[in-house]
């Protein structure tokens, strides 16, 4: 009685349970015939039996190679049996290995090669970082060596490792005040290897900024007696215009101390003056003890 079998190779990673083949018997005639199926003691081991289905039975991957399996079948309307032997030829699943990590990428203002004024905002986004605490972005002249740079940050924006890894993170940073080619660099693990750049041109710094009110205060932090008169000085001020140019404004008090609930008062120009203790006030004293009291001036330009 013939024994056929289908689906001979399989797989060396393939689980135990798994069906390989199909068995069937048939008589002379070549009519199929029911029959049970069962291995040869040379067989149990690596193979089993389900039904008419040959199953794997090994509880670890197979080794590549060719199996003999021997089985009989034993009709269940007629007194006969068969038997045969197959091979299972074995093949090594050779596993293709997991793609790389993607490379690091860094971006400045969204873009590779962004254009920038002159002491503009910085947004770095750094991408598929390598995952350590103390990765770190510099910015660089471009074509400076690796190990010059203008400013640096950790991932965090600080120069503080963070205690957390990240492998993305935005931080920020100012564009140098000359115009030129820069760089933005990403180093991993506090080395000086550059894994990603990106380049940013810095192109005019557009109008310059306004001028601003310098104050000067003197003596910059005065004591006063708790019987300090009303009317007393007890501070000058001159107030100049960080370009030089006349100020032209007004000064007075201002948040957040503004005159200490009315203790203070001005008494002079908006260009120079004195501090004093407001005629109309309270009076400092009489104070049981030594106290600290602060307010703020306040120079507007029209």
């Amino acid at each position: 009685m013939p024994i056929t079998i289908s689906n001979l190779t399989i797989s060396n990673n393939v689980p135990a349970g798994a069906t390989i083949g199909i068995l069937t018997a048939q008589d002379a005639s070549g009519a199929v015939i029911q029959c049970n199926y069962r291995l040869t003691k040379s067989s149990i081991g690596h193979f089993a039996i389900v039904g008419n289905q040959l199953v794997t039975a090994w509880s670890a991957p197979a080794t590549p190679g060719c199996y003999s399996v021997r089985i009989h079948a034993i009709g269940s309307s007629s007194w006969f049996s068969g038997s045969a032997t197959f091979t299972v030829n074995i093949v090594n699943d050779v596993t293709s290995p997991p793609p790389p990590p993607p490379d690091p990428s860094i971006t400045v203002n969204g873009a590779n090669n962004a254009t920038v004024a002159e002491g503009a905002a910085l947004t770095i986004l750094i991408n598929n970082g390598t995952g350590n605490t103390t990765d770190w972005v510099g910015l660089a002249a471009a074509g400076a060596p690796d190990t010059a740079i203008i400013a640096w940050v950790y991932l965090n924006g600080t120069q503080t490792a963070p205690s957390i890894a990240v492998t993305s993170a935005t931080v920020m940073m100012t564009a140098p005040t000359s115009d030129g080619a820069y760089e933005a660099r990403f180093y991993p693990n506090d080395s000086w290897n550059v894994s990603a750049r990106a380049v940013v041109s810095v192109a005019g710094g557009g109008a310059p900024p306004a001028p601003l009110p310098v104050i000067t205060v003197t003596p910059t932090i005065p004591e006063v007696p708790d019987t300090t008169p009303l009317g007393a000085i007890v501070a000058t001020y001159t107030v100049t215009m960080s370009d030089g140019s006349p100020f032209s404004g007004t000064i007075g008090f201002g948040a957040p101390n503004f005159d200490s609930g009315g203790i203070f008062a001005l008494n002079g120009t908006n260009t120079s003056g004195n501090i004093i203790v407001n005629p109309a006030g309270s009076g400092v004293g009489p104070n049981t003890m030594t106290i600290t009291d602060h307010i703020t001036l306040v120079a507007v330009q029209p």
